[in-house]
């Protein structure tokens, strides 16, 4: 039983890996992290820093020295995301005292990714922390230290951070904001650096939006998949208590907008227009109602639109709403102001209406998978609104033109996504498209990492060829949208044809290690690799080709213990036993969490084996993984078969297949 807790600790090796702890947690956190630009100074100066992003819909944490420089201004900066994208933005509150500042984004797209405070009260010291910012103007650095110290409301740390680096995150193994990098007493020391403490940050930002200091600038009910922006200036009022059913409302100069939400089953749209009016002629006297029309709305064919002028207080006013029937609610847009400043509104009314989100698309978008088969579907059918709802648009664009949307001024994205509406309207008509899905498409498993993910879709193309294209997708309150596409490749793997079922297969080889212990079949495009630990033990990984930084795989360990067990076959109890053993050398390998979620008696490769189900992390900075484990012997042959995802991941499909296809061909001499 020697060379037990060598199996295992080389089972699951490619997850454990020390230089992939501190990648993970770059891929995850940098996107919630942006580049800050200030205006020159009155000496010419640019002032460069950094910042996190605290809140979805577009609000930065920074330093305040970082935007000193504008304060005198129009406190204008330009921010840049780590996609590319460049915004403008506004400081709307600052500290002196703690030197901190709030940023807000003035036409955030909203669903940006956001770093989760963590508790900086629980740090301890030596406890592993990185930095991320831009020191001297270079863009998402990484650095890596430790909590050195815990000063009051600092902490002290040995990631070194240079000037750019300030108002950047100090982040937790966890992945969480657990400091505001800021300026050192000791510029020209090394090792000694500090960072505003997350608790202190978090209790000042809380209690500016408390006070009303902060207006954020897009409005998202995630519950039920629905967002807007109001026009700029505009303030949340805080009404809803006294307007029953009204979800926000936000108030210009003498102008308002509220968003009316009814939950549950929608009524039919006329009924609810009928309704609607009955009620607002209660209501208002006088009241005039000047149109009504019945409109198909981003993809939704129950949809109104009404406006009506009224008198109220002595004063004329005309309203205008849209009313649309949601999957699980219907919401109404209502925006009123004075009669004679209607015709200058309507635009900035129209703009709001166009920039909402609803949720249909949702129910078919919960998964990535799902997100393309409406993508295709949408293809398919040759509707222009069911495909833009598949897309982050903003995000997708961004992909499309190489990151030239992402730096153009607002007037010009709205341009570029007006442009590329018309395109796409002229490429369904032309129907091109559609006949490319009707030759035959076919949906890859999806690889999901965080709020981000990849799937794979296959298509024959105009000229016959059959080609894989890998997507990217993002989670959002209205599920999985398409960000971006990368280049079509031959798809070498292409599914062979069945001569009489109809039905396609994967192209699959047999592979058998070099003692021919035993076999698997495998995707012919997989990749494999193996090691021999010793003369005894050796181990063989399997992952789809791409995807070498994913911990899914197959893993099947072999150690050759003939010479310390005569049996060809184990009783039941006596496998048992084996197996916890290799339990305990598999949970040698995992020091931040081992938990055996399950276990039961199984087959594997026509052999009896003892299952495990596992959520496991090596340490704070490794991804958290779920592997189901089959232990299993034969003829004096030791055997871990074992599949491999990240937490929370739609297994592959085809680890099912690969696992079903072991066969343990060992023989005793």
């Amino acid at each position: 039983m020697r060379h037990l807790t060598a199996l295992v600790l080389l089972a699951l090796a490619a997850t454990a890996h020390a230089d992939e702890k501190v990648k993970a947690l770059f891929r995850k956190c940098a996107p919630a992290t942006v580049y800050v630009e200030c205006k020159p100074d009155k000496e010419g100066l640019v002032h460069l820093g950094s910042g996190s992003i605290i809140d979805a819909n577009g609000l930065i944490l920074s330093n305040r020295h970082v935007v000193a420089s504008c304060l005198d201004g129009d406190r204008e900066v330009a921010i840049y995301l780590f996609d590319g994208r460049r915004f403008d933005a506004v400081v709307v509150q600052v500290s002196e005292e703690l030197d901190l500042a709030i940023l807000r984004l003035k036409d955030s797209p909203g669903e940006l990714p956001v770093l989760e405070w963590g508790d900086s009260d629980s740090l301890e010291v030596g406890e592993d922390v990185i930095a991320i910012g831009n020191p001297d103007g270079l863009k998402w650095t990484l650095s890596t230290g430790i909590v050195s110290g815990k000063r009051e409301d600092m902490i002290q740390t040995t990631a070194p951070l240079n000037p750019g680096n300030s108002g950047g995150p100090l982040i937790s193994p966890e992945g969480k904001l657990i400091g505001v990098n800021t300026l050192s007493a000791y510029k020209d020391r090394n090792n000694i650096a500090f960072a505003r403490t997350s608790n202190v940050s978090r209790d000042w930002v809380q209690k500016q939006l408390a006070a009303g200091e902060v207006v954020t600038p897009r409005f998202d009910d995630p519950a039920h998949g629905f967002s807007f922006t109001p026009p700029q200036g505009w303030a949340l009022l805080g009404d809803n208590e006294k307007n029953p059913g009204q979800s926000v409302a936000y108030a210009g100069a003498a102008s308002v907008i509220r968003v009316y939400l009814i939950p549950g089953a929608p009524k039919d749209i006329k009924v609810h227009a009928e309704e609607q009016e009955a009620l607002l002629k209660k209501q208002l006297k006088p009241f005039e109602r000047r149109s009504l029309a019945f409109l198909e709305f981003r993809g939704k064919t129950d949809a109104y639109s009404m406006t009506y002028a009224f008198a109220w207080d002595g004063a004329d006013y005309v309203s205008y709403q849209v009313t649309v029937n949601d999957t699980d609610a219907t919401w109404t847009l209502r925006f009123t102001c004075p009669a004679a400043d209607h015709a200058k509104l309507q635009p900035e009314f129209d703009a709001v209406i166009q920039n909402a989100r609803w949720s249909a698309g949702t129910a078919g978008r919960e998964t990535p998978e799902k997100a393309m088969e409406a993508w295709v579907k949408a293809l398919s059918a040759g509707n222009l609104d069911a495909f833009l709802a598949c897309l982050d648009l903003p995000a997708w664009l961004d992909d499309a033109t190489k990151g030239e949307y992402g730096k153009a001024s607002p007037e010009d994205r709205k341009a570029m996504e007006a442009r590329y509406r018309e395109v796409m309207k002229g490429v369904m008509e032309k129907g091109d498209l559609a006949k490319q899905v009707e030759q035959g498409v076919r949906i890859l498993a999806g690889r999901v990492d965080g709020a981000g993910a990849t799937v794979g879709l296959v298509s024959v193309s105009t000229t016959g060829v059959t080609v894989v294209e890998e997507f990217t997708l993002a989670n959002s309150a209205t599920g999985w949208l398409v960000t971006g596409v990368g280049p079509a490749k031959a798809y070498e793997d292409a599914p062979a044809a069945a001569e009489d079922s109809g039905k396609s297969e994967v192209k699959r080889k047999k592979f058998r290690d070099e003692s021919k212990s035993f076999s698997v079949q495998l995707p012919a495009s997989w990749s494999k690799s193996s090691q021999k630990a010793s003369d005894t033990v050796a181990y063989h990984m399997f992952s789809e080709t791409g995807a070498a930084e994913s911990v899914a795989k197959v893993a099947v360990s072999v150690m050759d213990v003939r010479a310390d067990i005569e049996q060809d076959e184990l009783s039941e109890d006596d496998l048992d036993t084996l197996a916890e053993r290799f339990m305990e050398g598999f949970k040698g390998s995992f020091k931040a969490k081992f938990v055996v979620r399950g276990k039961d008696q199984a087959e594997v490769g026509g052999i009896p084996a003892v299952h495990f189900k596992v959520a496991a992390q090596a340490d704070a900075f490794s991804p958290q993984i779920e592997a189901h484990i089959w232990f299993c012997f034969k003829n004096g042959w030791a055997y871990g078969v074992i599949s491999v995802t990240a937490k929370g991941e739609t297994p592959n499909p085809e680890f099912e297949r690969i696992v079903g296809s072991f066969k343990a061909t060992g023989k005793r001499k």
